[in-house]
């Protein structure tokens, strides 16, 4: 059972908000990047939407790192909140009705590089900061001393090679039934993307750097922060679903992801290691990513 460090809920709720502060500046500095000198689509409905959303965030970050600028009083946390998940919705609604397409590589990596200095890079800083301000060292607060190595690793590799599975198994019956599953974003992207470096980078993203920052996050922190309020199953559905509804895209890869989601709790509610879900998370990358490249269409 997992012995994990016991999470204050606010200082959870502070990462959050900043990493939803950092990943929709990455969102404005991307569309700012692929807008070029086009004034039209720098002055557009998603980049406003993502400057609401950005501000909202740091309204909710000023009531709870600085506690005597606003009243203390919880109708400002409902309200933020719900304006919070107004400026999400408006944001999410705006990108399917007005995000430009991908114009090849150009624009393709870049945003990739933006993304991931702005959501995974930003989850390992957040990690490591979460854990020194609840006066405990990084490797004991997400139990890599926990158990020994090798279990470990194969605990994680055990997990990946269920989730691995129930992907082909999705992929076979969708396959039978002539159910066309559109590629995720990141997909098209890794498809598009030529050259070594390029090429390398990406490899280290999805294997390494993804996995890493992600799994100290929403295993390392969210779901144990779930887990103690409402209990293991619970906490596993809804740290599962929040992971899956930032990842899926199309709807179509809602059920493979969240399956992925739930082997990577399980991993780490069993081993109480987050190495473990590190290693299934970077094998599962891993397999997609040498797969993406094997049927790599001109």
């Amino acid at each position: 059972m997992l012995r994990n460090q016991n999470w204050k809920g606010e200082a959870v709720l502070r990462v959050g908000l900043i990493l939803f502060l950092s990943v929709h500046l990455g969102n404005a500095m991307t569309r700012i990047y692929e807008a070029g000198t086009d004034f039209r689509q720098i002055i557009s409905l998603p980049l406003l939407s993502n400057i609401i959303v950005m501000l909202s965030a740091c309204g909710a970050m000023i009531i709870l790192f600085a506690k005597d600028l606003l009243p203390r009083h919880p109708v400002w946390s409902l309200f933020l909140l719900g304006l919070t998940l107004v400026t999400i919705t408006l944001d999410s609604s705006a990108s399917l009705l007005h995000e430009p397409t991908m114009k090849g590589t150009q624009t393709a990596f870049p945003k990739i590089v933006i993304g991931s200095i702005c959501f995974q890079a930003a989850m390992i800083g957040l990690a490591i900061w979460a854990s020194h301000q609840h006066q405990t060292r990084f490797w004991e607060a997400y139990g890599f001393k926990n158990g020994k190595p090798i279990k470990i690793v194969a605990y994680g590799a055990l997990f990946g090679l269920l989730a691995l599975a129930f992907q082909t198994m999705y992929v076979v019956l969708t396959t039978r039934f002539s159910i066309e599953v559109p590629e995720q974003e990141v997909v098209q992207i890794i498809r598009q993307t030529d050259g070594f470096w390029a090429k390398a980078y990406l490899g280290f993203f999805a294997t390494v750097l993804a996995p890493l920052g992600e799994e100290l996050f929403f295993r390392g922190m969210v779901y144990p922060t779930l887990r103690e309020r409402v209990g293991i199953l619970w906490g596993t559905v809804i740290s599962s679903a929040i992971f899956t509804l930032i990842h899926f895209n199309p709807i179509e890869t809602f059920l493979p992801l969240f399956v992925l989601a739930v082997s990577l709790t399980l991993a780490y509610e069993l081993t109480s290691n987050i190495l473990a879900s590190i290693v299934a998370h970077s094998m599962f990358n891993l397999a997609n990513f040498i797969a993406v490249n094997l049927t790599k269409t001109g």
